[in-house]
């Protein structure tokens, strides 16, 4: 699928340089005439709160919170979603038992083995429990929407800031080098002043190791209230784990202004997990809340 290009309208609104076209007239083209509209957009996005006055290290906190809050409606309705589950509990553990009944004089009728018998309640209570879930507004599908919407928008504004940096993409930018925008290599802050080069005392990059590594966690402890995790689960988080530690090494090799984008990602990420776990924001929220004696229902046992 080709993406679409063309000459910004405005070379200024997106941080050209005055003088790229003169000093590199080829990467300035690839940089800024040749722009995929969505880089563009959020290119643009961040210029804006620049030019209003906010140094970039703070422009890149800014948008990294004001993108995360954007979204943060899908991450609390995924998570009433997951309190209607939880509620429905009680009706599915009565529903497993009504089909443990139920199929048991049916196999009896049908001359069925203890095999089948349990291979047919397996699939009758999976159909049943997800079409109740359909009509409750709280398909398991529903855990799915805030990735979907989340990768790629992180995506973009990763791929957008990494070319801000002067760093072309491999499978897109037919250049070597591109010209940064105007600013980065001066305003950063603390330890990281410029913010088109690696963080040197690599503290952002551990920092975002650590912050996901506690994500995972937050995360697991989040859904196994709200599901039965399946079996290949563990080795799911473990996957996760093994690339929050790539994702530090990383880290240390991408610009600071990128990894500090990341990193405040990751930290708002942090803060709504825990705020999900607080019992008074989640009534606020209309989260239900269940009591801690109640486990979710798994599949019925056939005896």
């Amino acid at each position: 699928m080709s993406v679409a290009h063309h000459t910004p309208a405005d070379p200024g609104a997106i941080g050209i340089p005055t003088d790229a076209w003169q000093l590199d007239p080829e990467a300035a083209y690839h940089a800024y005439a040749n722009i995929p509209f969505i880089f563009e957009v959020v290119q643009g996005l961040l210029v804006v709160v620049h030019n209003n006055g906010v140094p970039w290290w703070a422009t890149f906190i800014v948008g990294a919170v004001a993108l995360r809050t954007t979204i943060a409606p899908i991450a609390i309705y995924q998570q009433q979603a997951i309190g209607r589950q939880l509620k429905l509990q009680p009706v599915v553990k009565l529903l497993g038992d009504s089909l443990k009944y139920t199929l048991r004089e049916t196999g009896r009728h049908k001359g069925w083995g203890y095999d089948r018998y349990k291979r047919e309640l397996s699939k009758e209570f999976s159909n049943r429990v997800v079409q109740m879930y359909m009509r409750n507004n709280c398909s398991p599908l529903f855990r799915m929407v805030l990735p979907f919407v989340q990768i790629p928008i992180f995506a973009a504004v990763s791929f957008t800031i990494r070319r801000m940096c002067g760093q072309p993409l491999p499978w897109f930018d037919t250049v070597d080098h591109l010209p940064p925008v105007a600013g980065l290599a001066t305003e950063g802050v603390l330890w990281f002043t410029d913010l088109l080069v690696p963080d040197p005392t690599f503290i952002l990059p551990l920092v975002l190791g650590v912050t996901h590594l506690v994500n995972i966690q937050l995360n697991l402890s989040l859904r196994s209230q709200g599901a039965p995790l399946p079996k290949y689960y563990p080795y799911l988080i473990n996957g996760f784990r093994g690339l929050a530690v790539l994702m530090t090494y990383v880290a240390t090799q991408i610009p600071a202004a990128l990894c500090l984008y990341w990193t405040t990602s990751a930290l708002f990420s942090t803060g709504l997990n825990l705020a999900f776990r607080s019992v008074r924001i989640r009534r606020l929220l209309r989260i239900y809340t269940p009591d801690k004696s109640v486990a979710f229902s798994q599949k019925p046992s056939p005896v």
